[in-house]
């Protein structure tokens, strides 16, 4: 596979069906947002507190602003953890 390839399935959409928006790459859904009179919007690769559902991440009086929540939520993911060699603990 080409790193065009790769680019590809990394890509991240945002679909709207109505008062729901949903944000996906080529592999999972990563993330949700739905109107309900303001904007409710979930992080959907991490649990909540209880570990029962997605994470909320907040309500925001604009689909834009929701939005950027999921991307800011998701985006703390991106970091790869690391272990350095002969150790049991993770490196920040």
């Amino acid at each position: 596979m080409n790193s065009k390839q790769l680019s590809n399935l990394d890509m991240r959409v945002w679909q709207q069906r109505g008062d729901v928006c949903t944000l996906a790459d080529s592999d999972r859904h990563l993330g949700h947002i739905i109107n309900l009179g303001v904007w409710h919007a979930f992080d959907a690769i991490h649990l909540n507190e209880t570990g029962d559902g997605f994470k909320s991440v907040g309500l925001f009086e604009t689909i834009d602003l929701a939005k950027a929540a999921v991307e800011q939520s998701i985006a703390q993911s991106a970091k790869p953890k690391v272990m350095a060699a002969g150790s049991d603990s993770w490196l920040s």
